[in-house]
């Protein structure tokens, strides 16, 4: 009865975490801010480092996160973030900003798949697992108004002062690392921590991914959408707006308002129970993802807005809906570890795509093409594996 009250203590610590872990000031500043001390290539190479870091990190760090504790893992994840923040807020040199983007991959890797597990397992052990994709779309309503305030404050706080947006962040994620403690730890069947322990752990989470042919193809879906909304919201969204010819001031306000527009219009969709069931999200990402990507050559300044909103749909949709269903395939003792191993594959198609992304932009004059050709790449890749799920969704259901 003790753990069950603070295992529903979590259900009210977890808003003020998305508070805070939402306060990244420096969203409409950061490529400005880079491109005072270093070059465009540069830029998109820090990038990839961020994420080649993660990805390098992710299933080793699941695995000690399923070992140690998912909190310990978010704690040291974000003090790691938190000292990046304030080492990138006073670099002046390519080295400098290199140092920060490794902390922030490793940080990154010590958070995302310990932070998700935790929360499903703390609803299934309350025995309210069902209700994972309308918890997360609450607490993403929370953390997209959080982004969206801070995403209009950055560009007032970047007149003030230009390094004062980053200070900021570090200082929002140092309090984040200090909530993480007040969280309890669901009851889990935990192992002594032992090098053998630690590389079994490793490998029965990556297996979970692929442990039948369904799991292997909804994995699949996951990493493929997870890859193309990724890199468009960390990279491509930001560079389209500058190249578009968007202000700091001015991507601040877009930015602001399409957050909060697209929070509220998911928290309305998710509070209609079945409105998205398992059928209707294998077909909603490939469609989605096709219309707002694939127009990119021909978008103006202001006609890109709506395009815009819908990729930022789609980059949290993956999170609120998509993610439920991934986790309802995964055992509870190896889910932090699996959910690093997904975000590890996402990681590489990431890298990969920053990588050829400089040379095409290079070659045609251009991020709108890049753009394109993530929609390109949702119609080959996403749409007949999206069609494939659907498919089986619609033959179980007549089975059944």
């Amino acid at each position: 009865m003790l753990l069950q009250n603070k295992l529903k203590g979590n259900l009210r610590i977890y808003p003020y975490l998305e508070v805070f872990r939402s306060l990244i000031f420096y969203v409409p500043v950061w490529v400005a801010f880079e491109l005072r001390y270093i070059t465009f290539s540069q830029l998109t190479l820090l990038e990839s480092i961020i994420l080649g870091s993660q990805l390098l990190l992710e299933l080793p760090t699941g695995a000690l996160a399923d070992l140690i504790g998912r909190r310990l893992s978010m704690f040291i994840g974000y003090l790691f973030k938190s000292v990046s923040l304030f080492i990138y807020a006073f670099a002046s040199a390519f080295p400098q900003f290199l140092l920060s983007c490794i902390l922030i991959g490793a940080g990154e890797a010590l958070i995302s798949g310990a932070q998700e597990a935790i929360l499903y397992d703390n609803l299934k052990e309350l025995d309210q697992e069902k209700d994972f994709s309308k918890v997360t779309s609450k607490l993403s309503l929370i953390f997209q108004c959080g982004l969206s305030a801070a995403t209009l404050i950055g560009g007032i706080m970047n007149n003030i002062y230009f390094r004062l947006p980053m200070i900021a962040y570090g200082i929002a994620l140092f309090i984040s690392a200090i909530i993480c403690l007040f969280l309890t730890e669901p009851s889990l069947d935990t192992e002594k921590f032992t090098a053998r322990s630690y590389i079994s752990k490793a490998k029965r989470g990556f297996k979970e991914l692929f442990k039948n042919n369904y799991i292997k193809r909804v994995s699949w879906f996951y990493i493929l959408v997870g890859f193309i909304t990724w890199t468009n919201m960390v990279v491509f969204m930001t560079t389209f707006l500058v190249e578009l010819g968007y202000s700091e001031f001015e991507l601040g306000v877009v930015l602001s308002a399409i957050r909060i527009f697209n929070s509220l219009i998911l928290f309305k969709i998710l509070s209609v129970d079945r409105l998205f069931d398992r059928r209707k999200t294998y077909l909603f990402f490939p469609i989605i993802l096709i219309i707002y990507f694939l127009p990119g050559i021909v978008l103006t300044k202001w006609l890109a807005l709506p395009f815009i909103a819908g990729s930022m749909i789609a980059s949290t949709a993956r999170w609120v809906i998509l993610g439920k269903y991934t986790n309802e395939e995964f055992s509870s003792e190896n889910r932090a570890t699996a959910i690093s191993a997904l975000s590890m594959l996402i990681g590489i198609f990431y890298v990969i795509t920053v990588a050829i992304s400089g040379p095409i932009i290079d070659y045609f004059g251009g991020v709108k093409y890049v753009y394109s050709l993530l929609g390109v790449l949702s119609a080959i890749l996403v749409l007949p594996l999206g069609l494939n799920l659907a498919n089986a969704q619609t033959t179980t259901s007549n089975k059944d």
